[in-house]
């Protein structure tokens, strides 16, 4: 049986399951300054309008993407600054349709709550060595605070990698995707792994091409992405979560970004 964390039940039993379900094999105690950790996140229950205007009031930035129309609010006024450099404030939360992705930096502790192929992810990094106990406390306070209720942290299914690292890590078995696609789905932050590597965002979407395997159908559950096809080749405007769940499809040859014409 998985153990799990249940941001409800965290305030009267943290003690009790936190030192449980950190002495299970494999999962982490101790958060290292060097790597970072994603976390599944299962039964993530909020109101997208409620959140918005909790975390306007806690002092966030709030940016809201349609299409390629970005606005961003602070103290329920239009903020000022360009979208990239708000989306490296220390608080901010971006809506995308019925997505949301929160980023909070508290005191030696950075996480972000973000959609994953299946749910939401926890993603949480630390300046010092951190308990696991120390950090979802303060993580589980500020996220009930802002009404995200029900989370359910599977503590065996955390992955960590290096906070340092300029090579990325090799994308699984039978996921037929792009390093730099990999990389982001995994980054840290994906919104500086985008700046950094010139990899153009449109909120928490990203503009890819699938490539299908000889004699294929494209999948139907991932046409209302296409926004341009050939024989082959299938352009979408894809959420970043499901990069990897349209790479893993049998349908599909390989999943990158488009190839734009170099001028001379």
């Amino acid at each position: 049986m998985r153990r799990r964390v249940s941001a409800l039940k965290w305030a009267a039993t943290c003690v009790a399951v936190v030192c449980s379900a950190v002495a299970v094999a494999g999962s982490p105690t101790v958060l290292s300054p060097s790597l970072y950790y994603l976390f599944p996140a299962e039964g993530v229950r909020t109101d997208v309008q409620t959140l918005s205007q909790a975390a306007q009031s806690a002092g966030y930035v709030v940016i809201t993407f349609s299409g390629d129309t970005a606005t961003a609010f602070r103290d329920s006024k239009p903020a000022e600054g360009d979208i990239a450099a708000l989306l490296g404030e220390a608080h901010v939360l971006v809506l995308d349709g019925d997505r949301f992705l929160l980023h909070s930096e508290l005191s030696g502790i950075s996480y972000s709550l973000r959609p994953a192929a299946k749910g939401m992810e926890l993603v949480i990094s630390t300046e010092q060595d951190t308990t696991v106990f120390d950090a979802l406390a303060a993580i589980f306070g500020e996220l009930q605070d802002l009404g995200v209720l029900g989370m359910n942290i599977d503590l065996e299914a955390a992955q960590s990698f290096s906070a340092t690292s300029l090579k990325g890590p090799v994308a699984p078995p039978g996921v037929a995707l792009d390093s730099a696609l990999y990389d982001l789905v995994v980054a840290r932050d994906w919104f500086s792994y985008a700046t950094d590597k010139g990899v153009p965002l449109s909120g928490l979407r990203i503009e890819v091409v699938a490539e299908l395997a000889a004699g294929a159908t494209f999948p139907e559950a991932f046409a209302p992405y296409v926004v341009s096809e050939t024989d082959r080749l299938m352009k979408l405007v894809l959420p970043i979560d499901q990069l990897v769940p349209l790479a893993k499809e049998g349908a599909i040859g390989y999943v990158r970004l488009p190839l734009h014409p170099v001028a001379p």
